[in-house]
């Protein structure tokens, strides 16, 4: 047309109306639009004007009108808007092959077409896509009632298509991951839950076929599971959406032909579709009956070791491969009266003794370290606050890879030998000091007999191990432990099953022994026994056993705990310790006789000796005072000498008797305060002590359990020294401190170690003496200075001697020419009490 010519039909239409206005028609069969036929004017004015995607073939050439709803459909770069008028088998030739029918179809026989998602490849965009269509080909008529045209209505579904494709997809991959999935899964459809899919793995699971389940409601495919709960909970998840999981549920399903009762963990899950709305429920679910079985044996077989554990006699506990302590038998909570939350980790240091703490602990981590099996020997604070010593041992529990997987240990009460070992060494240390005074021979003897002692007390020591014995309520064993092997000789795969009387002598299974003590216990609740018993190899060793009779929450008797130690070495000491003690008895009769004779030379040095000499100086005075006159010089002299000499005797008569009476006078100690008897004793030299200038020093006072006569003498010939000894013209000073601690704080290896001691020390500043003599100055009849210049007997100090020797204590003496002497004094606060085995 050359340029755009307005005509009404074809007015307003978009950019399709524009581009068909301004197109030249005159170069087609159609010709300018004011030749073209009604029908076809109004066609293409519906046809512009729509906005449903429109398309028309018109005339015999078939020329292509389309209007803008259809033109997105071309895309760019392809046939808009080149086809515009054109011919149709030019325009679609790349299909013609495939709309040529249908267009036939409605030009021969006027019957429209309709097509769904047709796969209809076009030219757009530059290149060929496949593009789905749903559209129908309709006859359009002209004038005189014949088919002038073809009218293309249709929408693009490609989107759709695809999106239906993927859906298809995902369903197919869906089904297959069930299918294929390593756990059981299945999913329910419907309010009634009928099986639409369930795996290989679900089907094993219920004991059924896919023939049985599939398509059917699960009750009626599974008519087993009914009653069981399940219904509830699948209506559940229906209806609220919520998730349900199950861990270790048991459930009742057919298995071989008969029910049997399985554990299973398993999710219920709401399947829902795109507007929310739930449909089904996806099953998910794993068999763990074998995991659940062996759990529960493993329970069982732990509450039945838990069981023993707790009526053992010994403190028993469980830690992990790094010593973290998480369980303890009932035992060690009555006898420390505390609670797990305080014991558990490393919470056993609060009732160990702080003075071992740091060693037990130190010790037993280098076990935990190395894997080493871990023995210490320890007091422990029972929930009454006192100490007992126990023996303490832990092996490591071992896989089959040979890491360790947790420790066992226990804990023995000890403190019967600990007591008795302590009464063993005062029995000694007291025959030795009254032997060390008397012979040398019984000297001899007693360290004979304290060496025979201690090799008794190592064998009592090396007895550790224990064997303990499950029975059943028969007597048969059951179960053992690695110390039952070495004590008995026989492995486990010989013993067990076996009846626990094989391990008698003879005659006590001919007495019906081993049944006589399981009846007692079954009784008593416990049976103990000693004697001999028979090993693999026939050989006997002695036992010390004890049956205890185990008990369920019904106190009905479930088995017996049988515990043996091998005391055959104790045995053999105790034997010892028998034959020791009679030799003791005839040591202390010895002792006695000895007494004896030392209290009849008392007696004879207090009559038979004093008795002269009072008479030898009654009449030496009696000269003195009235023969005088007729005495020459010398014979003066010779009186004298007589009269001094017979003093220098009574003293040494009265210094014997008092050094006599610190060893046979009965000691009879007494709670004092020493500062009071220190004052007590500075009366008695009240006048001495002025003449002197004396002034005494006192320390902190303390309560010391003595005998206080004899610490009363003590400190009088301390005293005495002191002043005897003072330097002239020079004041007297005494300084006496005290000072208490436990043996180690003292620094002296002689002393207990845990044993509080009273350090006494007594300074003066008088001419002192060489310290050469400090190890001298206590032995009987020592003098350091002449007669002439000082008097005495040297017998003071060996009495200080041995009053600090009978409590248990010691004294040394240090020396310092012209500057004074000091006496370090210590002494047991309390005085020692043998404790009763």
């Amino acid at each position: 047309m050359g340029k755009e010519t307005t005509y009404n039909f074809l007015s307003g239409g978009g950019e399709m109306g524009e581009l068909t206005r301004s197109k030249d028609w005159s170069k087609t069969s159609l010709g300018t639009p004011d030749t073209w036929s009604q029908s076809l004017r109004t066609t293409l004015g519906i046809i512009l004007n729509s906005k449903f995607p429109m398309f028309l073939w018109w005339g015999p050439e078939l020329l292509c009108f389309y209007n803008d709803a259809y033109r997105p459909s071309l895309g760019n770069e392809g046939k808009h808007p080149s086809i515009l008028g054109m011919k149709a088998e030019e325009a679609w030739s790349e299909i013609w092959h495939i709309i040529k029918p249908l267009i036939d179809q409605v030009l021969e026989g006027g019957q429209s077409t309709w097509s769904e998602d047709q796969l209809i490849p076009i030219y757009r965009n530059g290149e060929i896509q496949d593009v789905y269509w749903t559209f129908s080909y309709s006859p359009v008529h002209n004038e005189q009632g014949e088919i002038a045209g073809v009218l293309v209505t249709c929408t693009e579904t490609t989107q759709k298509v695809n999106s239906l494709k993927s859906l298809k997809d995902s369903n197919q991959r869906f089904w297959q991951n069930i299918a294929q999935s390593p756990i059981a899964m299945c999913i329910f459809r419907g309010p009634n839950y009928e099986v639409e899919i369930a795996n290989d793995l679900m089907l094993s699971l219920w004991g059924k076929s896919e023939k049985e389940v599939l398509k059917k409601p699960i009750f009626e495919g599974l008519p087993e599971a009914k009653g069981q709960g399940l219904e509830k909970l699948l209506d559940q998840v229906y209806t609220t959406g919520e998730k349900f999981t199950a861990i270790e549920r048991p459930v009742d399903l057919p298995r071989n032909g008969k029910m049997q009762t399985i554990f299973i963990n398993f999710v219920y899950d709401a399947l829902r579709e795109s507007d929310g709305s739930i449909s089904g429920i996806v099953a998910i679910a794993s068999d763990v009956t074998t995991q659940v079985l062996a759990r529960k044996t493993i329970e069982e077989s732990e509450k039945r070791f838990r069981t023993l554990a707790d009526n053992m006699h010994q403190l028993v506990w469980m830690a992990d491969a790094k010593g973290w302590i998480y369980w303890y038998n009932q035992r060690w909570y009555d006898y420390t009266g505390s609670t797990f939350e305080e014991m558990q980790g490393w919470g056993w240091q609060k009732v160990h003794h702080p003075d071992h703490v740091d060693r037990v602990t130190q010790k037993i981590q280098r076990s935990w370290d190395t894997g080493e099996i871990w023995e210490d020997t320890f007091p422990l604070r029972a929930k009454n606050g006192e100490y007992n010593w126990f023996l303490s041992r832990a092996l490591p529990i071992r896989d089959e890879k040979g890491n360790i997987t947790h420790w066992l240990g226990s804990n023995t009460d000890i403190t019967s030998q600990k007591i008795a070992e302590e009464q063993i060494q005062s029995f000694a240390s007291e025959l030795e000091k009254k032997v060390e005074l008397r012979t040398k021979e019984l000297r001899e003897s007693n360290n004979s007999l304290k060496k025979s002692e201690m090799r008794n007390h190592l064998m009592v020591d090396e007895i550790q191990d224990y064997a303990i014995i499950y029975l059943d309520t028969e007597g048969n064993i059951e179960n053992w432990n690695k110390g039952a092997e070495k004590i008995k000789g026989y492995n486990e795969k010989e013993i067990i099953g076996k009846h626990f009387s094989v391990f008698y002598i003879p005659s006590d299974r001919d007495s019906n022994v081993p049944q006589k003590l399981l009846t007692l216990a079954k009784e008593k609740g416990k049976a103990a026994q000693e004697n001999w018993r028979v090993r693999k190899d026939g050989s006997l060793f002695w036992a010390s056993v004890v049956i205890t009779a185990i008990k369920d929450g019904d106190k009905n008797i479930i088995g017996y705990s049988k515990i043996t130690r091998d005391l055959t070495e104790k045995k053999a000491a105790d034997d010892k310790l028998k034959t020791s003690a009679k030799q003791l008895k005839l040591k202390n009769q010895e002792l006695k006789k000895m007494n004896k004779e030392l209290q009849s030379f008392a007696y004879v040095s207090s009559h038979d000796l004093q008795e002269p000499l009072r008479k030898i100086q009654t009449f030496a005075s009696r000269i003195a005072d009235k023969e005088k006159e007729v005495l020459s010089e010398r014979g003066l002299d010779y009186l004298n000498r007589m009269q001094n000499a017979t003093n220098r005797m009574r003293i040494l008569i009265d210094d014997l008797l008092q050094y006599s009476r610190t060893t046979t006078a009965e000691h009879k100690f007494e709670l004092t305060s020493f500062n009071k008897i220190v004052e007590e004793t500075q009366q008695t030299f009240k006048e001495e002590l002025e003449q002197k200038g004396a002034k005494f020093n006192l320390g902190e006072d303390v309560n010391l359990e003595i005998i206080r006569f004899q610490f009363r003498q003590l400190l009088s010939n301390l005293i005495s020294n002191a002043i005897k000894f003072a330097k002239k013209d020079t004041s007297l000073v005494v300084d006496i401190k005290t000072k208490t601690g436990i043996g180690t704080s003292f620094g002296i290896d002689s002393l207990s170690p845990k044993k509080q001691y009273c350090h006494i020390a007594f300074s003066d500043n008088g001419v002192g003496f060489d310290p050469q003599h400090n190890d001298k100055v206590f032995e009987i009849f020592h003098r350091l200075h002449g007669k002439s210049e000082y008097s005495g007997t040297g017998i003071g100090l060996a009495i200080v001697k041995k009053i600090i020797s009978n409590h248990n204590g010691i004294i040394m003496a240090e020396g310092i020419l012209n500057q004074g002497v000091t006496f370090d004094i210590y002494v047991p606060i309390n005085r020692p009490k043998l404790k009763k085995k």
